[in-house]
């Protein structure tokens, strides 16, 4: 799908290899063409900081997110944990 802009991956449940399918899925759409970025919580507290989840960080964040749904193709949101 060419309109497809942004994925959220959600386990669902602790059992689920969540990381290893969303780094294959970023691999594949980007074998497809498609400039792909990987974004966990690990990464966006890494660029952001401790503040990156916290009221402080918000506009920081939305910012950062926003900027970076401009500069890839497709932004894959890969939760940690089951919701």
């Amino acid at each position: 799908n060419t309109n497809l802009k942004t994925v959220a991956i959600l386990p669902v449940s602790r059992n689920v290899p969540i990381d290893t399918f969303a780094r294959k899925l970023k691999t594949a759409l980007e074998v497809m063409g498609a400039k792909t970025s990987y974004m966990n919580q690990a990464s966006v507290s890494s660029h952001l900081g401790r503040h990156a989840f916290s009221r402080m960080g918000t506009l920081k964040a939305a910012a950062w997110l926003a900027d970076k749904e401009q500069r890839y193709r497709t932004v894959l949101y890969v939760a940690d944990s089951p919701v």
